[in-house]
């Protein structure tokens, strides 16, 4: 039987939140195959117990993942439809599912059906591993590119307005400066791509540790990203007081 995965999410607010955004604490596990001879000697209450638990834990993630995606006002409509359909509801997606094995666990009896849940529960729905970190990763990369691309459309009238107002040498230091962050920050949400949303157990299963490793880099260009932002926003205000 596996260990738990666990994943500390983080919650995407205020743009001065986000820039201190830590990467999920994934841990990162091969999957181990059935083995051929499964035990069928009775389960104890407490394995029962634990069970209830472990599931109990990736619904309370995934509603606050639920409430994440209906929140987040810079997720593209594509992007919250798929991962809305991923977490789903009480009649959708994995929380029906984790409900649905919720409901049977009072019908387990023995080593075999107890192993067989486990196996579905991580290597089916990677709640945990997958779908925590596919909903924060598009929500961040969304918002990165709402801002970065609102601070771009931005440049050409604070340019203009630097040099109708006698090109204040501060000014224009942190023009250029907005100009380098701003496009940083982009080219940070646009190199992540399709990726976060499009990720699933299949993916994660068929290469653990390279899946793991990308959603760790990714989480780190978003944290270099928010810092771009926080720098760009800090120039704007400059250029404002300076001209």
């Amino acid at each position: 039987m596996k260990k738990s995965l666990k994943y500390v999410s983080v919650p995407l607010t205020t743009l001065a939140g986000i820039v201190a955004i830590a990467s999920p604490a994934l841990a990162s596990s091969t999957p181990t195959s059935t083995p051929t001879s499964t035990p069928t000697t009775a389960v104890t209450p407490a394995q029962i117990t634990q069970l209830q638990n472990d599931i109990n834990a990736r619904i309370s993630l995934l509603e606050k993942l639920s409430g994440r995606i209906q929140s987040a006002k810079e997720l593209t409509s594509s992007d919250a439809a798929t991962l809305s359909a991923v977490v789903g509801s009480s009649t959708s997606g994995d929380i029906q599912a984790m409900q649905n094995l919720l409901s049977g666990v009072s019908s387990i009896t023995t080593q075999s059906q107890l192993h067989l849940t486990y196996e579905t529960l991580y290597d089916n729905y990677r709640i945990f591993a997958v779908v925590g970190p596919q909903v924060d990763l598009t929500i961040a990369e969304d918002q990165v590119q709402s801002v970065a691309t609102s601070l771009i459309a931005l440049e050409p009238t604070l340019n203009s307005l630097i040099t109708s107002n006698g090109n204040n040498p501060t000014a224009q230091s942190a023009y250029t400066d907005l100009v380098s962050q701003a496009g940083d920050a982009q080219a940070a949400a646009n190199a992540l791509g399709s990726y976060p949303v499009s990720l699933t157990p299949v993916i994660y299963n068929t290469d653990p540790t390279g899946t793991h490793s990308t959603i760790t880099n990714d989480w780190q260009q978003m944290k270099s990203a928010y810092a771009n932002i926080k720098a760009a926003r800090q120039d704007v205000s400059t250029i404002i007081k300076n001209i």
